[in-house]
């Protein structure tokens, strides 16, 4: 009889690191076979790891059984306290329902662009008398409360918000996740080529010129004199080679590189924030990205305001106003005469939400 596939796979990294992956269903066994998986087997190779330092949970599972996923769980919280290892959760496609509150066992967690994070109540059948349906109802509200439990260590919303999220069986995008606190952060895989740190230097070097004198003299360690050596050029020609800060204030010229780098990332970084509603959106944020640099904030105006963008509110609100009307028929928009607050409210609640990606 040929054994049972696991869900789960550990793997040795380097570095005295374990990779640990959960792809597939969390079940105790398959239809086709009557070998049974269990968490037991699990337990037993997670006790036979030697020497790890680190655990990276990676994860793309729909979920499946509530009892062994508390297992596992547990058993990961356990083996980390125990032999104080750090773990670090990926979400690399899907962690849902099950596989979601395994995924609350890392000490950090990530979740990977396009992945997606779905909770909702537990879901089962019963038979029997009326007694027995009653007994089962009752036990599955238990179970809701034992899977609060484990978001709540995580998350920054409250217990009765959490459990109506569950209510409504929610799919969360790596932005949504991370603004209720179920995710530390969002992986992003943006790199800058050397040549933009070279037009970033130049333009926080012109930003940084006036300030030049009294950094320097506060790297070098030396009092303030009158007349600094680099204000003795003319008037109106403050003008600092990129190859001299480089060569004459190393610290400095690094300090600034690190600054630029930072900014750029915060830039890409609020930029993917943004929501593309259709083709005309994505181009724009692209172009932002990649050929004429705008912030976030200029990128979501020019996208609220454009005319497509006003197309697909107007159907949205047409889709809207027909299901609450449950008439069948779609009817034409009255005037619009509150335009630009609608457009000016759209904009804030996209900055507010680029804010808190940031941190502030």
């Amino acid at each position: 009889m040929k054994k049972n596939k696991k869900y789960w796979e550990f793997r040795n990294k380097e570095n005295r690191g374990t990779e640990l992956r959960i792809y597939g269903e969390i079940t105790k066994f398959s239809w086709w076979d009557e070998t049974v998986v269990t968490a037991s087997d699990f337990a037993r190779e997670l006790e036979e790891l030697k020497d790890t330092e680190s655990i990276n949970l990676c994860i793309n599972s729909p979920g499946g059984s509530v009892t062994e996923a508390h297992a596992i769980y547990n058993m990961l919280k356990r083996y980390a306290k125990a032999n104080n290892v750090k773990i670090t959760t990926y979400i690399d496609g899907v962690a849902a329902s099950a596989a979601s509150y395994i995924a609350m066992a890392g000490d950090e967690i990530c979740m990977g662009l396009g992945a997606s994070l779905m909770i909702h109540n537990v879901n089962g059948g019963a038979w029997g008398e009326s007694k027995d349906l009653r007994k089962t109802a009752d036990l599955m509200d238990k179970l809701k409360e034992n899977i609060i439990d484990i978001y709540v260590t995580q998350s920054n919303l409250s217990r009765e918000v959490i459990s109506n999220l569950m209510n409504e069986e929610t799919w969360m995008t790596p932005e949504e996740a991370l603004e209720y606190g179920f995710i530390d952060k969002i992986e992003t895989y943006e790199t800058i080529s050397d040549d933009d740190i070279d037009n970033l230097f130049t333009r926080e070097i012109t930003n940084s010129i006036k300030a030049l004198p009294p950094r320097i003299s506060q790297l070098r360690n030396v009092k303030k004199q009158a007349k600094p050596v680099i204000n003795q050029k003319p008037k109106g020609e403050d003008i600092v080679d990129i190859n001299t800060i480089r060569n004459d204030h190393p610290d400095l010229y690094q300090k600034i590189r690190e600054e630029a780098v930072l900014e750029e990332r915060n830039r890409m970084k609020a930029l993917d924030a943004v929501p593309a509603h259709n083709q005309e959106a994505i181009d724009m944020i692209n172009k932002a990205k990649y050929e004429e640099p705008q912030s976030a904030e200029k990128v979501a105006y020019n996208i609220v305001t454009s005319d497509s963008f006003k197309a697909h509110r107007e159907i949205i609100e047409l889709e809207n106003e027909q299901k609450i009307s449950r008439s069948g028929e779609i009817k034409p928009l009255p005037p619009q005469n509150n335009k630009n607050e609608k457009d000016e409210k759209m904009v804030n609640s996209i900055v507010e939400k680029i804010n808190k990606m940031r941190g502030q």
